[in-house]
């Protein structure tokens, strides 16, 4: 993978993340009754599913070989869009079902996030050779995924969830994902 399409790939990915993770908020919080602690929990799920995911990234990018980590990378971030789409629905259930209890909102954040996680190391590792020049191109991916967090931030927060509900904020992160996705292909077959 080129250097230009894993940075968009990676800006795609923390656009989506950090878009998931104000919807999740937003849902958590209406079914904890806006307690104080409903932030720190999620955000606690959300960091943790993070490292996991960063973890386990490592862990399969070790252990596959280089040709297959751009498959991995599609295939992930499918697992990543789908499982991530899936948690408000999976909240909404476990608001009907799990009466007061909540941990099981804050496996599934762990999980989707874990998966979420999982793009910007794989990404790193398919679009950067481990040679002299890879802090600099590891920097340009870093910086890509950190300007999509804050543009996630930024619309989403700000603009996105004046103008469209939850469903159709979810709706279109999923179809960002599928851009993302799409990306990657489109990138594969032209090198």
């Amino acid at each position: 993978m080129r250097l230009l399409p894993a940075i968009m790939v990676a800006a795609f990915s923390g656009y989506i993340a950090i878009s998931y993770e104000i919807i999740w908020l937003r849902t958590f919080s209406f079914a904890m009754e806006s307690k104080a602690d409903s932030f720190g929990l999620l955000l606690g799920a959300y960091l943790g599913g993070l490292a996991i995911g960063a973890h386990g990234a490592g862990l399969i990018c070790r252990s596959i070989a280089k040709t297959r980590v751009l498959m991995l990378l599609v295939g992930l971030l499918l697992a990543a869009n789908t499982a991530a789409f899936l948690v408000v629905p999976g909240m909404m259930a476990c608001a009907e079902f799990c009466q007061n209890e909540r941990n099981m909102d804050l496996v599934l954040v762990a999980v989707a996030t874990a998966l979420l996680g999982m793009a910007l190391p794989v990404t790193a590792h398919a679009a950067v050779a481990p040679d002299k020049g890879a802090g600099r191109g590891i920097s340009f991916i870093y910086c890509g995924n950190i300007l999509g967090s804050v543009s996630g931030g930024l619309i989403t927060g700000f603009w996105l969830f004046d103008v469209l509900n939850l469903t159709q904020n979810a709706f279109l992160l999923t179809l960002s994902g599928l851009v993302a996705t799409s990306l990657i292909v489109l990138t594969a077959q032209l090198s």
